[in-house]
């Protein structure tokens, strides 16, 4: 099966049988699965057919996943990202120390909770808040944080894939000069309507 269940559990042994039969032997062992759902040891001994005792255990494969609604962002300069995301276990074990962290451009910030996991069964997810805080000389222009994760299954290393986060910095607006300019614009609009009256009395 896909996912482990009552039969396939999860670091258990499964047990069965590789049998070599003639077709008396086979005739045997159809009639004996026929009455019961399994076939023991001493049933297998009885039919004194060439066998071999094999063992399966389950180990399940460790696989993260990071999902975001978006992973760009327009800001103004001054202003910090805040996104969340959701840290899942796709895989079919559990996933232990959960380590998130960031690749950050030159002098930034991030804020991450939480930072570190302690596990997450299997289908299970977690939220997580990241603020990334640009530099205080941060110029306009696009930048590209990455988002990492680091974690272990069965005592080994789960291979992530990195999420890129497209920040754009944009210049914030100077409503001192805008004001100003608006402030111009209706005074010259007024002289012009006043001068245009003092032209139509001559």
């Amino acid at each position: 099966p896909r996912n482990a269940d009552e039969q396939v559990v999860i670091d258990k042994s499964i047990e069965f049988y590789c049998l070599a039969l003639d077709d008396e032997q086979s005739s045997q062992i159809n009639e004996l699965l026929a009455s019961k759902k399994s076939v023991g040891s001493k049933e297998i001994d009885d039919l004194k057919a060439g066998n071999v005792k094999l063992e399966l255990i389950p180990r399940g494969v460790g696989k993260i996943e990071v999902l975001a609604l978006s992973l760009y962002h327009e800001i103004k300069v001054g202003e910090n990202v805040n996104m969340e995301v959701r840290v899942k276990n796709a895989g079919t074990r559990r996933l232990d120390n959960i380590r998130i962290y960031t690749d950050l451009p030159l002098n930034w910030r991030s804020e991450i909770k939480p930072d570190l996991i302690a596990s997450l069964d299997q289908g299970k997810e977690e939220i997580v808040a990241i603020d990334f805080i640009p530099s205080e000389d941060a110029s306009v222009g696009d930048f590209e944080p990455k988002i990492r994760t680091e974690c272990i299954a069965d005592n080994r290393r789960v291979e992530s894939e990195d999420k890129i986060v497209r920040i754009h910095i944009s210049a914030r607006a100077n409503v001192l000069g805008i004001t100003l300019l608006v402030i111009f614009l209706v005074g010259l609009l007024v002289g012009i309507v006043v001068f245009g009256i003092k032209l139509t009395r001559r």
